[in-house]
């Protein structure tokens, strides 16, 4: 689950009180997504339940319908599969809802895909959009922002 050794003394950094901030940094998030904006590469996963008590030959079938779904599904959006899937790892399966289905596993397939991606726009309140570092609302206030 973390990537290090996890230490309690990370808890130290915490902000101490106060109200949490509910504004979006855009500027921020402009930044950290600036690099991608030209890099026509993006990773997609394939994820499809499976029962746990399958035949191998059911199983193949099933996957392969899955994969084969996945795959044209992609390329109807503009995506060209660059290079071999590879098969990520088996977890628990989970409904849409969160709950785990004790009776399946749930298969990831992992491709590097290329395209040249359409510019798209995300339109954020204004009264959510973080002004200054000390601009700060409570959740009321988000909420009446949008």
């Amino acid at each position: 689950m973390f990537k290090q050794p996890f230490s309690w003394a990370n808890f130290r950094d915490l902000p101490k009180g106060g109200e949490p901030d509910y504004l979006i940094d855009t500027a921020r998030i402009n930044r950290r997504l600036a690099g991608r904006n030209q890099n026509p590469y993006r990773e997609h996963i394939c994820a499809f339940p499976m029962p746990k008590q399958i035949s191998p030959r059911a199983f193949k079938a099933r996957a392969k319908g899955a994969i084969e779904t996945f795959l044209g599904t992609m390329e109807k959006s503009g995506w060209t599969l660059e290079g071999k899937l590879r098969y990520e790892r088996r977890e628990v399966a989970t409904d849409p809802d969160g709950k785990v289905l004790p009776e399946c596993f749930e298969y990831r397939v992992t491709g590097l895909f290329k395209t040249w991606p359409k510019p798209w726009r995300i339109e954020v309140p204004a009264g959510l959009v973080k002004q200054d570092p000390e601009h700060r609302i409570t959740l009321r206030e988000a909420i009446r922002a949008g």
